[in-house]
């Protein structure tokens, strides 16, 4: 999984909109919620992909609007359970995805929201970005678990970017690696090192892969200044426990 994958979607039904009279707002949480408990989670940032394990219930929601609006068209490929169709222009249905699957819902031809929900089925890499904390203080990524399956184990990682520092003649310079970075996985409390970039780094158990991973850089000297927009790509195996 990779962003340039799963954004383009989103990007394409953005554009849409800035000419659109219709609008849909849409999220593909993990677990059961009500459409109240959808709703009051609608405005929280989402992962461009929901991450699930085979069979795990997923609730799709949106609301529609603007415009004329008065349903919502939903379609789901793949859909065993045959239940795309005409919906209510705001709605809630629910899913148990064993392949991945994507959820369009569409209240016109340019009000479209479409979710996408990733089944892990067997050891899967997953990229995510990671940014720097505004005091340059620590990197971090999380795996919000209204959006990944609180079953999902992470076994390994890899930082697929490398510590660069500008010279005094404005030159870029690679920072001498290891040491790296040291990392942090508080849900679990556990600590680990890698030693250099591109290298796998295996871990010494298999961890929940939700919640915050943090990371320290130990290279590069004290007087690295960091690029807090920059957007630092970690690569992780997951997979999901035997049913």
């Amino acid at each position: 999984m990779t962003r340039s994958l799963v954004l383009a979607p989103a990007a394409l039904a953005l554009f849409a909109g800035a000419c659109c009279k219709e609008s849909v707002t849409a999220r593909a949480f993990f677990g059961h919620k009500s459409l109240d408990e959808c709703l009051k989670l609608m405005d929280k940032p989402e992962l461009p992909v929901s991450l699930v394990c085979p069979g795990s219930e997923v609730t799709v929601c949106w609301k529609a609007s603007g415009g004329k609006t008065t349903d919502a068209q939903v379609t789901i490929s793949p859909d065993p359970g045959g239940q795309s169709g005409s919906k209510p222009a705001t709605g809630v249905l629910y899913l148990k995805p064993s392949d991945n699957t994507s959820v369009k819902i569409a209240a016109s031809d340019c009000g479209v929201a479409i979710k996408q929900v990733q089944v892990i089925d067997g050891p899967t890499p997953a990229t995510f970005d990671a940014h720097w904390a505004p005091t340059c203080s620590q990197i971090t990524y999380s795996l919000d678990p209204n959006f990944v399956d609180d079953r999902l184990r992470a076994v390994d990682v890899t930082a697929l970017w490398e510590p660069n520092v500008q010279q005094s003649d404005g030159s870029v310079a690679t920072c001498p690696t290891p040491p790296f970075l040291a990392g942090s996985h508080p849900i679990e409390v556990f600590d680990f090192e890698l030693d250099k970039p591109n290298l796998t780094r295996p871990f010494s158990r298999v961890l929940k892969a939700i919640g915050d991973w943090n990371y320290k850089l130990q290279t590069c000297g004290s007087s690295f200044k960091c690029n807090t927009f920059a957007s630092l790509p970690f690569d992780m195996t997951l997979t999901c426990p035997a049913p």
